[in-house]
């Protein structure tokens, strides 16, 4: 099969598209009118073989985690997906069947999740398999990192710990929904890739003011595999939970618990408070665990 012959197959598998999509795929570039009224959303994820799956994990799970990864994004600024574009480099030994049911997995999620895929780039080098998507979305008012006070409160989505063995890093469900309800709640909003404290000091230096956080370690939601329950350094550090947190006023607790309409478990993890930018539970200044999670520049 060509690059072109194998394009042709995937375009008859692509939706026709709805109104605003003025410009299909298939030209040198896709087109689509943004939305008054609302702020569009871009985003940009990889996912590498060795690095965010492993070479036996099944095609379609790879193409579908590629998506959610960037849906989590999406999510994070409690917006609605739209768009996507997809560029794959895959080794010249990568099967053609392998290939389809990638873009099959992926196109099955964008389905879930109403996101139309309308373009990329296709390639082939010596090496591991690795995708770069990039999604669109829109927004009334994008909640960014940014926005955390004194008094406010850290709440989390989900559970957190374990994705590796537990396998929650290939099937977790990106939180959109919960993202966009959580707009109207919602001073600062993140979702955790690198791990909960990581991503939590990103949200402590995103402040515009110098705060403290304190973690309530005792009472985070762990996550459970096999009879084992993550311990606070897997909690903290381990990463690829695709949960949101966020800054709450503390005047907002009482209705944001109340009017939450979701199955997925909501807890109070923190609060925010004046300080010198450090995380701390009511024993000790987390500092050993700081650094230990995922960045792609440390070793």
């Amino acid at each position: 099969m060509t690059e072109d012959d194998f394009l042709k197959d995937l375009f008859s598998k692509l939706p026709s598209g709805d109104a605003s999509l003025t410009v299909p795929n298939g030209d040198d570039a896709a087109a689509f009118a943004p939305t008054q009224t609302m702020q569009t959303l871009i985003a940009c994820d990889q996912l590498i073989e060795g690095r965010h799956y492993l070479a036996e994990t099944p095609a379609a799970v790879c193409g579908a985690k590629l998506l959610k990864r960037n849906l989590s994004d999406i999510a994070a600024m409690g917006g609605t997906p739209r768009y996507a574009v997809l560029a794959c480099n895959v080794d010249p030994t990568c099967p053609e069947q392998w290939l389809k049911d990638f873009h099959q997995g992926l196109l099955n999620c964008a389905e879930k999740y109403k996101v139309q895929l309308i373009g990329g780039d296709l390639a082939s080098s010596p090496g591991s398999n690795s995708f770069s998507l990039t999604i669109t979305g829109e927004s009334a008012k994008p909640i960014q990192r940014r926005g955390a006070e004194d008094g406010d409160l850290l709440f989390a989505t989900g559970e957190f710990g374990l994705s590796f063995p537990s396998e929650h890093h290939l099937h977790f469900s990106p939180r959109v929904e919960e993202g966009k309800f959580l707009a109207q709640f919602a001073k600062a909003m993140i979702d955790v890739t690198d791990g909960l404290l990581l991503d939590s000091q990103r949200l402590l230096k995103a402040s515009s003011e110098t705060l403290d956080l304190n973690l309530s370690t005792k009472n985070l939601p762990a996550r459970s595999f096999n009879n084992q329950v993550a311990s606070l350094k897997e909690i903290l550090c381990d990463g690829e939970d695709y949960e949101l947190i966020f800054a709450v006023s503390a005047k907002q607790e009482v209705e944001l618990i109340k009017a939450w309409p979701f199955a997925t478990q909501l807890s109070k993890i923190g609060e925010f408070k004046k300080g010198t930018g450090k995380i701390y539970d009511d024993e000790h200044i987390l500092i050993d665990f700081i650094n230990k999670g995922f960045d792609h520049f440390q070793s």
